[in-house]
């Protein structure tokens, strides 16, 4: 055979070779002699963290050009050879979603899995491995290690001295604070131990990148102290980068990512919760008083649009065969879902061929023996809002003053839009929705939502009314620091008036209970909604708005903390929790959630045992197909509630 065939034959051979192992994707040009890195900075909280501390470690050491990044999107992942994640228990600004205020965050979970699957290198530090906050709701990569404790022994060994991580570091060494002891997947090696044998330090290859896991944080030290990092840490930090970011990247679409890397994180998710399942599986069986299904207008799917007699029986039918006994139904949000005579805009009472939604809801509901629970949205004013104070959060505040806006502007197109809280004219209205409610349906219970401001709870609006009533508050506060008027101004804001609207709600009927809803997740919303002198104060204990489920352990724990803090707050008021469905579950994992709740109650010695449950349209077999539901979803839940689903 001629030299010169032979020779590219060879190289045709390399080449295929070199495709199936990339998998046909085009390799992306390398940075010029040096690693780009990221390290993920969340802002306001970054030296509680010491992010800043390992920015400044890397930014005078060769090879290395570092930048702080404040967003886990795609485009701006792959602009680096090695992102740094560590210590934070919370995501940067950019990146967080709130389901309650309709904003999508960044999917992290799928960016930084395509970022790996792309050839990027990732280190994972200290809370980040997965133990607290949002880093625990998705355990990331859990083939290489992942974490269920913390440990403050601060001695590690070296384990694998051989491997490049571990190059010039003693076989010894004392680290600061706590660590993460990490239980290590196939894919991973342990190159550190702590005394008790557990991984300390873990990499590995994943895909196309690589992983490294540092169980403890650098830069951190005992009760919130930061200072420099220490010349190992440092080395340390810098043989990860090294190692994680020497691989070539590629440009792997998503939909590859989803259907490789993400499913087999997936499997390995699923066999954990086969695990926690069983975890479970000897609690008693569920029992509780009272269990409500919500079954509001907004946030459905179209196929439960309410638009007609039938489809709000068989919703209500439904219910009532898994086991509810109490429907929450939303009367007022933003739109009217009733005949009333407060509106005199037809189109904003959402009535279709002269069906009330919320009138039928209760008609079908109590046709079946149920209670009925009616909520209402009063600060959100629909088409309305032109009419009352707008709510102006700080930023469109400062660009009204800038003339870069328009108070006609701030609410224009938005479906929901906003009135202020503090204005007298506000409140007078929501309290006649309030009593023509009560006199009109005669419900067992009433309940507020979206009793905050536009920016959150404790920001406070920026219009005429308020601004002046918030000088006026901070001339009669002088003790109050000047960057905490709003936060303390708003707390006497709104629980004056959730107090003035109990007390009506009593007046027109001493039976009836009240409740209110607060944003979900621990630090969201500020211990002080606690003193809304409510019955009940709904939380979720299980809810996920995308992606993969949390461990079951995260419902047992929600459930305890919400309970004591809860408790905090006004003398009486009890804690109702919700168990949700925003994404798909299994009706064992309703089955189990359900039962977590009702054992944890047990334990508290709970006399009146609530809970509640969000929403329908999730429980479709087809979602924005029909109304048919999810046999195994039903069933689930019929077992935990004494339904009769089956019969």
């Amino acid at each position: 055979m001629n030299h010169k065939i032979r020779v590219l034959l060879c190289m045709t051979a390399v080449c295929l070779s070199a495709i199936v192992v990339c998998g046909a994707y085009p390799e992306l040009p390398k940075n010029d002699n040096e690693l780009k890195v990221g390290v993920y900075d969340i802002g306001i909280e970054s030296k509680t963290f010491a992010i800043n501390y390992i920015y400044d470690a890397l930014k005078p050491a060769s090879g290395v050009k570092v930048e702080q990044i404040d967003n886990l999107a795609s485009d701006t992942l792959k602009k680096y050879d090695v992102v740094i994640i560590t210590t934070v228990t919370k995501l940067a600004p950019k990146d967080i979603s709130d389901a309650d205020r309709g904003i999508k965050g960044t999917d992290w979970i799928r960016t930084l899995t395509n970022y790996v699957d792309c050839g990027g290198g990732l280190v994972i530090g200290h809370n980040a491995i997965g133990l607290r906050g949002i880093f625990s709701t998705y355990k990331l990569f859990p083939m290489v290690g992942t974490t269920c404790a913390a440990n403050l022994d601060p001695y590690y060994t070296v384990k694998t001295a051989s491997h490049p991580v571990m190059a010039g570091i003693p076989a010894k060494f004392e680290h600061q604070y706590d660590h993460m002891e990490i239980i290590t997947g196939k894919d991973g090696q342990v190159l550190a131990v702590d005394k008790f044998d557990k991984g300390v330090v873990v990499a590995g290859d994943v895909s196309r990148g690589r992983i490294v896991q540092i169980g403890f944080p650098m830069g951190v030290y005992w009760q919130g102290k930061t200072c420099e990092l220490t010349t190992v840490d440092k080395q340390l930090l810098l043989n990860s980068i090294k190692w994680a970011g020497a691989k070539p990247k590629y440009d792997v679409p998503m939909k590859d990512t989803e259907s490789g890397l993400l499913a087999e994180t997936m499997k390995i998710k699923s066999d954990e919760e086969n695990t926690q399942l069983a975890k479970y599986a000897d609690l008693p069986a569920p029992k509780f008083d009272e269990a409500v299904a919500w079954a509001p207008y907004y946030w459905c799917s179209p196929a439960v649009i309410f638009d007609s007699r039938e489809k709000i029986s068989t919703v209500m039918e439904n219910y009532k065969r898994m086991g509810f006994n109490k429907i929450f139904i939303v009367m007022k949000h933003g739109f009217y879902c009733y005949t009333t005579a407060l509106s005199t805009i037809e189109s904003v009472r959402r009535c279709s061929d002269g069906i009330s939604s919320g009138e039928c809801m209760i008609e079908e509901a109590r046709k079946r023996g149920m209670k009925i629970e009616l909520s209402i949205s009063p600060f959100l004013s629909g088409l309305e809002w032109d009419k009352y104070a707008p709510d102006i959060s700080k930023a469109e505040y400062e660009k009204i003053q800038q003339g870069k806006m328009k108070v006609a502007d701030i609410n224009a197109g938005v479906a929901s839009r906003g009135n202020c809280p503090d204005h007298p004219a506000v409140r007078a209205r929501a309290l006649k929705i309030t009593e023509e409610i009560i006199n009109k349906f005669h419900p067992e219970e009433i309940n507020l939502d979206f009793i905050r401001y536009k920016g959150g709870y404790d920001t406070s609006c920026y219009c005429d009314y308020s601004l002046k009533q918030k000088a006026e508050f901070a001339a009669k506060h002088p003790e109050i620091p000047k960057d905490r008027i709003d936060e303390k101004f708003a707390e006497e804001s709104l629980v004056s008036f959730v107090t003035e609207w109990v007390a009506l709600c009593k007046k027109l009927d001493p039976n009836i209970k009240t409740s209110c809803y607060t944003i979900s997740a621990p630090g969201s919303a500020p211990a002080w909604v606690n003193k809304y002198p409510v019955d009940w104060h709904i939380k979720y204990v299980s809810r996920y708005t995308s992606g993969p489920q949390s461990s079951l352990d995260d419902t047992a724990a929600l459930t305890s903390f919400y309970s004591k803090w809860i408790k905090s707050g006004a003398p009486g008021v009890q804690f109702s929790p919700i168990i949700a469905a925003c994404d798909p579950k299994s009706g064992e994992r309703l089955f189990t959630e359900f039962k977590i709740v009702s054992d944890l109650q047990n334990k508290d010695s709970v006399k009146f045992k609530r809970v509640e449950f969000y929403i329908y349209d999730r429980l479709l077999a087809v979602p924005k197909k029909d109304l048919k539901v999810s046999d195994d979803m039903a069933r689930g839940i019929s077992r935990a509630l004494g339904g009769y689903w089956d019969k």
